[in-house]
């Protein structure tokens, strides 16, 4: 579940169906925007749906916490519900460009609760450090995932990021592997 869609990067939804979202590569040379990764259909069937931060046909296109609250959790839901071994990603979105936070936790809280840990990866986008100091350890500790880049207002280099994982986090994955 991409959230706020058309908020966040243009790459996020190729990204999150494991494909190539530029025509460059980082391991040089060029590739084709939309070729999934080596190895991807290996390893997963990843299909991305883009939830909306603004609401369509508001006068303003203005965020609704509520409505897009309805759209990730309704969706997040739909893909569970149709397919028992589905896994879901819900991408929360911690300041957006714009400020926009979406979904709210409770969001995040509820699908875990419903359908577990297993089924249920909340990945905090933190990217650009738009969030208050305690969001980033409390985060880690109730669901393990973060995602981080570097921001020019800390000084950091360009296009620098990274996947920041609880020690819990990394086990699962070590386990699973």
């Amino acid at each position: 579940m991409v959230a706020a869609a058309g908020e966040v990067g243009s790459g996020t939804t190729h990204a999150a169906r494991g494909e190539y979202f530029s025509t460059l590569s980082p391991m040089g040379g060029g590739v084709s925007k939309d070729e999934a990764l080596p190895e991807m259909e290996r390893l997963a069937d990843c299909h991305a749906v883009e939830c909306l931060g603004r609401q369509p046909g508001t006068a303003t296109g203005e965020h609704s916490a509520a409505w897009a609250d309805a759209e990730v959790d309704a969706a997040a839901r739909a893909a569970l519900e149709a397919d028992e071994h589905a896994v879901v990603v819900v991408h929360v979105v911690a300041g957006s460009k714009t400020g926009m936070c979406t979904p709210s936790e409770s969001v995040a809280e509820g699908l875990v609760a419903d359908y577990g840990a297993e089924r249920v990866v909340c990945v905090l986008d933190a990217c650009q450090v738009r969030h208050g100091e305690a969001l980033m350890p409390r985060w880690l500790a109730a669901y393990g995932c973060s995602l981080v880049t570097s921001s020019k207002f800390f000084a950091g280099p360009s296009f620098g990021g990274a996947v920041l994982l609880s020690d819990d986090f990394a086990e699962r994955i070590e386990a699973d592997l």
